[in-house]
């Protein structure tokens, strides 16, 4: 990488660094008084940020594998992952530009085309729509169907089965395309890059297993403060409160929208400030979580460039004059 590639890509680094900090302040600010209302269980919490940063890490590892699909021949996928880590705090501006912006820019950087990551991109809102929607909307049934009739359950079922795999059809993404094309013509290309069927079912079970991750550490949050809420309540109010916070694209991160609907969702399992306590916390843990990959990334790369400059110059090997 060149020197200036290195600077740009630092800027980057300290601007997602801001960005998540400020992220943190704004969500603390907000919910500080409902956090300092309940007693957290630190030994809980603690299990949580590290199961969302396995979130992000599984998050970044799906996008390189769309990235390989698009472009069908192998690229850099450990570059892939670095480069979604790195801007992954951006997505705490509205609109997500650096999230977005600064894989773009990068995409040469990883061996794919700039169209092809453009191309990932609406893969991406599509893939966290339906699997963030299709595990809440399995939990759900499975949780309601002692209520409702065996008949009634499986069509809801295959309703719900039908709805994501209209989401992961290809016209889908070809649809989305066709209509951002009409309000920028840059954008017609992307017609040409659309997945495989076969690249679209692995990339999907993929993004199923972010989700229920994503899900679990909601869980943990609401262990942390005491609720009494079942995982499988907490993994599907988390991830249908996520595709919420997704759809709202002009609100960074989703933060207030996320919270709002988890509030709505568990008021007949614990009481608001209760859920909002837990949202709360769970959104700290993940921006602390966010920060983990990229402060371990910056690290590493100050320890590697710091590490020729600390070994000691050789000494010059002796002249060892031979007897005349």
């Amino acid at each position: 990488m060149s020197s200036s590639a290195r600077i740009a890509a630092g800027i980057v680094a300290l601007a997602c660094v801001a960005l998540a900090a400020w992220g943190v302040t704004r969500t603390a600010r907000s919910g500080f008084d409902s956090l300092s209302a309940h007693s957290v269980r630190w030994e809980l919490a603690a299990p949580c940020v590290a199961s969302l940063v396995a979130f992000a890490i599984v998050y970044a590892y799906c996008w390189s594998m769309l990235l390989r699909a698009l472009e069908r021949r192998p690229i850099s996928q450990l570059a892939a992952m670095r480069l979604f880590l790195v801007t992954w705090p951006g997505r705490y501006v509205p609109a997500s530009l650096p999230y977005y912006a600064a894989r773009l820019a990068a995409a040469p950087a990883v061996g794919a085309r700039r169209s092809v990551v453009a191309a990932s991109f609406v893969y991406e809102m599509l893939f966290g729509i339906a699997s963030s929607g299709g595990v809440a909307t399995v939990l759900l049934l499975a949780m309601s169907s002692g209520r409702i009739g065996g008949g009634a359950w499986a069509i809801a079922a295959v309703l719900a089965a039908g709805v994501c795999g209209a989401m992961l059809h290809p016209t889908v993404p070809r649809a989305a395309i066709v209509l951002a094309a009409k309000r920028s013509r840059r954008l017609a290309p992307l017609e040409e890059h659309l997945l495989p069927p076969a690249a679209l079912l692995r990339i999907f079970a993929a993004y199923v297993a972010g989700a229920c991750i994503v899900g679990g550490s909601f869980w943990l949050a609401t262990m942390a403060l005491g609720a009494e809420v079942s995982p499988l309540t907490a993994i599907a109010v988390y991830n249908l409160a996520g595709v919420a916070g997704m759809l709202a694209v002009a609100v960074p991160g989703g933060i207030g929208v996320r919270e709002g609907v988890v509030v709505a969702l568990l008021s007949g399992t614990v009481s608001p400030p209760v859920a909002l306590a837990a949202a709360v916390l769970a959104r700290l843990a993940g921006v602390i979580a966010d920060l983990i990959p990229l402060a371990a990334i910056v690290l590493f790369d100050a320890l590697r460039r710091a590490g020729p400059a600390r070994q000691p110059a050789a000494d010059p090997a002796p002249i060892v004059r031979e007897a005349a």
